[in-house]
């Protein structure tokens, strides 16, 4: 089964497209919840396109507030499980590992001092999904 949203901006579709042209975006329905827009089209034309994003901008066009507490709701589970993944990966990894840089260092290169370690990644990429979780909470409360 499928839904259909009418007047969903090409910018909240797309990433490289500043267009205010709607669109329709067919949603499924997976396991009682709606899934991520995976294809839309223009009005009146028969040509299926593929989704490129659906984020928090995507949202703010969702009229709906069943519909957009649904995806806020599948937003802030897919952003915790995402944390959890960080928590584990930096608590299950041996040392050695994290410690790891994502390329050699070399003394005769400066920046190459400034790779940052796995480590680093993991915990700015935890920080990242944190604000995302916070930012998402937020619209939960005003949905």
């Amino acid at each position: 089964m499928d839904l259909l949203i009418r007047g969903i901006p090409a910018k909240a579709l797309f990433y490289h497209s500043d267009s205010n042209e709607a669109y329709e975006v067919f949603v499924s329905i997976q396991h009682g919840w709606p899934d991520a827009p995976r294809y839309c089209r223009r009005y009146g034309d028969v040509d299926i396109l593929e989704v490129e994003r659906c984020d928090y901008e995507f949202i703010h066009y969702v009229h709906n507030r069943t519909l957009k507490r649904y995806f806020v709701e599948k937003m802030i589970m897919d952003t915790e499980s995402e944390i959890q993944m960080y928590e584990k990966e930096i608590m299950h990894c041996p040392i050695i590992h994290l410690a790891q840089r994502w390329a050699e260092t070399d003394n005769d290169r400066w920046w190459t001092q400034l790779y940052p370690s796995r480590f680093e990644l993991l915990r700015l990429n935890k920080q990242r999904a944190l604000r995302r979780l916070k930012r998402y909470l937020k619209l939960r409360k005003e949905c």
